[in-house]
Formats: C-alpha cells, sequence, structure tokens
C-alpha cells in the first residue's frame, strides 16, 4: 500500500507521466504485428474493437 500511495503521489505532481498506448483499428491489426515483429512498436499497441456505427 504504501509503494500505491506513492505512485499516485508522483502522478499528482506529475513526477510520472503513463504512456497512452498506441490504437489501431482492427483492420489494421495486421500493421499492429508487423510493427512488433521488426521490433519497431513505439510502446504498448492496442486494437480497437469497437464496432463502427
Amino acid at each position: 500500500m504504501r509503494a500505491l500511495r506513492q505512485c499516485l503521489a508522483w502522478h499528482a505532481e506529475g513526477r510520472l507521466a503513463p504512456r497512452v498506448p498506441t490504437a489501431f483499428a482492427f483492420s489494421e491489426a495486421s500493421k499492429a504485428l508487423g510493427l512488433i515483429a521488426d521490433g519497431t512498436a513505439p510502446g504498448k499497441l492496442a486494437l480497437d474493437l469497437t464496432v463502427p456505427r
């Protein structure tokens, strides 16, 4: 709990800035996998599975 409180305090102070994953539409899944395979992915990748309306 102490470590969690410290991390939350650092975040509140702006000392921690979590990276937001790069999101790809499901139709671009092969592109995302290619970046992972090449080792050129910019951090974490996420697939957007929402259905367009």
